[in-house]
């Protein structure tokens, strides 16, 4: 039977390990072996979560948001209608656009 203060380091090692993510560096914290540390992630039936991976469309549909959303930062429109560009201007006084390649 496990006594309960190594059952609460358990989780607290468990936690540690859901933070950090790198079982060598819980297990130099705590002083104990990485092995060590997961089998304790393991008896508590802790998996790390699965990275989601974006489509080619969902990468460009963020691109293109944050492409418009640069774009009205850096305009205002006017009582009359007009938009005036505050973001950077060339010299002559001509708005300098960003060009952002999707």
């Amino acid at each position: 039977m496990i006594k309960t203060e190594d059952r609460e380091r358990n989780i607290q090692i468990l936690n540690e390990y859901k933070e950090v993510g790198v079982m060598q560096l819980v297990g130099d914290k705590y002083g104990i072996t990485r092995e060590r540390v997961r089998q304790i992630v393991s008896k508590y039936g802790y998996k790390k979560p699965i990275k989601v991976r974006l489509s080619k469309e969902q990468k460009r549909a963020i691109k293109e948001k944050k492409r418009i959303e640069w774009f009205w930062n850096n305009a205002t429109k006017k009582d009359s209608g007009c938009l005036e560009w505050d973001g950077l201007k060339y010299p002559t006084g001509y708005v300098w656009m960003c060009k952002m390649e999707i």
